[in-house]
């Protein structure tokens, strides 16, 4: 007997006798397995759903987890000196998906899809990873898979260093992130590192105009260049 032919006649079991009259007495009822069940006189028949409720249940739950493990990025950011906006339904407002947080400090900016497990390794689809860069490449940001693990930190990966599958898609394990993934104050350092190299080259191009100017001798620039 198939699982939702069990279950049928489990629930016409449970009704017992004097049910609701809703299928004649000694009618036979097809559960949808090939199979017949004889409900006997006076019991009642309900069709049973429980499989369908039960995984459009489960659904709820993770997207509710997914919004909170969300929104304790966008705080996260924040609290470490970030600009930070979680796109409104993700992916709702173009053809192409939208990352799940954008931050920014005003010298570096991230795109990020955000993903957190139990403890099983996260997978992304390649369609997900390419519409991350895409728009991080026209909106001038650095793309970012920050990976959740529950009792973990937030860790974050560009799209280049994740393992690639045989089927194209992207995969982080848990102990990949704890050894590999960045931190948040990771990417803050990034930010002010890569604000430090700015203003470096700035000072690198003035002093290589001075010389050319003959504002500075070669001496001197040489100088103030070491």
């Amino acid at each position: 007997m198939s699982e939702l032919s069990g279950r049928a006649v489990h629930d016409v079991a449970e009704r017992g006798r004097g049910g609701t009259g809703d299928v004649d007495a000694g009618a036979a009822v097809d559960v949808g397995s090939g199979a017949a069940v004889d409900v006997g006189a006076g019991v009642g028949y309900r069709p049973v759903y429980a499989r369908r409720e039960r995984s459009e249940g489960i659904e709820m739950v993770q997207n509710k987890k997914g919004d909170r493990r969300e929104r304790e990025l966008v705080n996260r950011l924040d609290e470490a000196g970030f600009a930070v906006m979680r796109a409104p339904a993700s992916g709702s407002a173009t053809t192409r998906e939208l990352p799940d947080v954008l931050a920014g400090d005003g010298t570096v900016f991230y795109a990020v899809e955000a993903k957190s497990s139990s403890g099983k390794p996260i997978y992304l689809t390649g369609e997900e990873v390419e519409a991350l860069v895409y728009f991080s490449q026209n909106f001038g940001a650095k793309p970012k898979i920050g990976v959740r693990f529950d009792r973990e930190d937030w860790y974050f990966f560009h799209p280049s260093d994740l393992h690639v599958t045989d089927g194209g898609n992207y995969r982080v394990k848990r102990e990949t992130a704890l050894e590999d993934g960045e931190t948040i104050t990771e990417l803050k350092a990034a930010g002010e590192a890569d604000e430090s190299e700015a203003d470096a080259a700035e000072n690198r191009r003035k002093v290589l105009n001075a010389l050319a100017q003959g504002v500075l001798d070669v001496d001197e620039a040489v100088e103030m260049l070491g």
